[in-house]
């Protein structure tokens, strides 16, 4: 019996994934504590994956797959479980990446106290790296909720969806989608620095004109709090710096250098028989 797709994504859910893998006429698989293992289902045709995108998608985004090969949705499953899904060709066969947005947010207490006092102090530069499905973006979603319940500030978020809805006493929260809000990454970060914001989360911090935007509102007193992927701890800020030309690190290093900056690394680590969270920063 063919699953439909919610019964694909509870089973994953169950099994304790964070991603989901779909790729026409190859094995489906799921991230699960940061490592891909097989789902036990069959390989789907290019068919079955674009009945599941018909079934995942909205009208127009179907429209803008059609066109551009490639789009980034929020689902809501009929259980209220919600899902950032990517979907997208390769080899002219379709495909989706599915990200399960965890229920809820950890409490701030659960993070590292060197982490909390970075982004209590209310500027600078604090980059999340780990690993894809390390729970970056639920990091940065809790650090967002912290502060706006601690202090009055006004905070914005950005990124391709809205996994985690912040909702905080006494500050206030934009939530800004990119291409349905404002066009790009670069242009968000321009223009929260016209729009009296305080603290800046940057769902994924990559390019060099975004990176340079994101140095100057730091430079200019904003708190800029961004995921970034890195393999190993230490790595974010080298990450970022090869984004530039070789001609071009030296400059931006020292600019970085001149900031308040905090790196963080996350990642499931075993414990006896159980997986928590481990960071270090």
């Amino acid at each position: 019996m063919i699953m439909t797709v919610d019964e694909i994504l509870i089973n994953a859910r169950q099994a304790g994934a964070s991603d989901i893998h779909l790729v026409a006429d190859e094995i489906p698989m799921m991230r699960v504590r940061g490592l891909l293992e097989p789902m036990n289902l069959p390989r789907f045709a290019t068919s079955q994956i674009l009945d599941m995108l018909i079934q995942l998608l909205p009208q127009q985004l179907r429209e803008q797959y059609d066109e551009a090969g490639y789009c980034v949705y929020t689902y809501e499953a009929t259980d209220s479980q919600r899902y950032r899904v990517s979907a997208y060709r390769q080899q002219s066969m379709a495909a989706l990446a599915i990200r399960i947005i965890a229920e809820g947010l950890p409490k701030a207490d659960e993070l590292p106290v060197k982490l909390l006092d970075a982004v209590r102090a209310g500027h600078g530069l604090v980059l999340l790296t780990g690993r894809p499905g390390s729970g970056r973006s639920t990091t940065l979603a809790t650090l967002g909720q912290y502060l706006g319940n601690e202090s009055r500030v006004h905070i914005m978020t950005l990124g391709y969806t809205v996994e985690h809805f912040i909702q905080c006493r006494g500050s206030v929260v934009s939530q800004r989608t990119l291409k349905q809000d404002v066009p790009h990454m670069v242009r968000a970060i321009e223009e929260a620095q016209r729009m009296d914001v305080d603290v800046l989360l940057l769902d994924g911090l990559e390019g060099r004109e975004a990176i340079q935007e994101a140095i100057r509102a730091v430079a200019a007193g904003m708190l800029v709090i961004a995921v970034v992927s890195a393999g190993a701890p230490g790595n974010g800020m080298q990450r970022l710096l090869e984004q530039f030309a070789l001609a071009e690190r030296g400059d931006v290093e020292r600019q970085m250098r001149r900031l308040s900056v905090l790196e963080t690394y996350q990642e499931f680590v075993r414990v006896g028989d159980k997986w928590q969270m481990s960071y270090e920063c």
